[in-house]
């Protein structure tokens, strides 16, 4: 999946979704992470493209709290 149609996805999804979904893929990353030193074949493309798409889905949630507040 492409970044700009997680980006799109990602905003129509509620609240409950994301934080499910931050979990699983901040799972994944440090999977990919510490288990990548045991591989021989590296791809840090995937890795760098994980770290995007928590910190997206992280600013997704923080935007979507403080709307609540208000």
């Amino acid at each position: 999946m492409k970044i700009v149609e997680f980006k799109n996805e990602a905003k129509k999804k509620n609240l409950k979704a994301l934080e499910r979904e931050l979990l699983d893929k901040e799972k994944a990353y440090f999977f990919e992470t510490t288990h990548e030193s045991m591989r021989e074949k590296k791809n840090p493309a995937r890795v760098k493209r994980m770290r995007r798409e928590i910190a997206f889905l992280k600013t997704i949630i923080r935007e979507k709290v403080v709307e609540e507040i208000k």
